[in-house]
């Protein structure tokens, strides 16, 4: 172990983690589980700098796999769980680990940028700020702290896709008291691949990510919150503001940001994002209210 923070990996023959060792030193440790039938001859000019381990099977019951048959990760305090279809350098990674441990998070993630396939929203560059607090953290790049993903680590086993594990993610924070997740907008990763074209992250076969979905929530019993914003920093504020702060500087750089996302964000998209964020902001306000 060289370092304090770790890197594990599910990686195909396509995957794109040699670029995360490039454009600075890593201060991170890299374990790369394999998925593929044949570790290409090309991984062999940087395969000393990382270890590689065959494990077959879905992202996540493959990270369980791997986690469970060893204690090292324990050593850490950050680990981060990329798909393999993400393009950034160690100088992303790096500045993802000394944000995590500066902000003392339990969960967070860089926001992906204007150039890749996204599923959410919220989990895309915003412009206006420096970093956002939200209640989800998506499964493509997750970055845990080690008691975060101690709490999580048997949830990995229940479904394929891990569709749910996410959503599921924020009970866990707020019933062991953890941090509120933060997506940071300063870094940015590519996702260089649509979503969904690896299976989302299944061995193929058997029920869609939907179904596990509906399954997830119905096993613990809980509903998914609307994905929502619950404060941040912006870029010209000395300090994070919350929704429920008694100005719309809040909605209005939300607004400001999804059109500055257009070209990349459907109208639809835009707007029922504007629109649930809204939603999720008045009740905020409604609760933050003196009796």
């Amino acid at each position: 172990m060289k370092s304090r923070n770790l890197v594990v990996a599910r990686s195909g023959e396509k995957s794109l983690h040699m670029n995360w060792l490039k454009g600075a030193e890593p201060d991170f440790d890299l374990i790369v589980t394999f998925y593929g039938n044949e570790i290409p001859q090309s991984w062999g000019e940087t395969e000393k700098f990382y270890e590689i381990i065959p494990i077959k099977g879905s992202k996540w019951k493959g990270l369980h796999q791997y986690l469970t048959s060893t204690g090292a990760w324990k050593e850490y305090d950050y680990i981060l769980l990329p798909d393999d279809d993400l393009l950034c350098s160690a100088q992303e990674l790096n500045a993802v680990f000394n944000t995590a441990r500066l902000m003392n998070t339990d969960l967070c993630q860089p926001a992906l940028d204007r150039n890749s396939y996204f599923s959410h929203a919220i989990t895309l560059k915003h412009a206006s700020f420096n970093y956002r607090y939200t209640n989800f953290v998506e499964l493509m790049i997750p970055c845990l702290s080690r008691r975060m993903l101690e709490a999580t680590l048997d949830l990995f086993t229940v479904t394929e896709s891990g569709w749910g594990m996410d959503n599921y993610w924020w009970e866990i924070i707020q019933k062991n008291g953890f941090s509120i997740p933060v997506i940071i907008d300063d870094i940015t990763v590519t996702h260089t691949r649509p979503v969904g074209s690896a299976n989302n992250g299944t061995s193929g076969g058997g029920l869609s990510p939907r179904d596990e979905l509906k399954l997830f929530s119905e096993k613990f019993s809980f509903t998914p919150m609307p994905l929502t914003n619950l404060g941040g920093k912006p870029r010209h504020y000395e300090k994070y503001i919350v929704p429920a702060d008694k100005n719309i500087d809040f909605e209005m750089l939300l607004i400001k940001d999804i059109i500055l996302m257009s070209g990349q964000v459907n109208t639809a998209t835009q707007v029922n994002y504007i629109m649930q964020q809204q939603n999720m902001f008045q009740k905020m306000r409604q609760i933050a209210k003196p009796a």
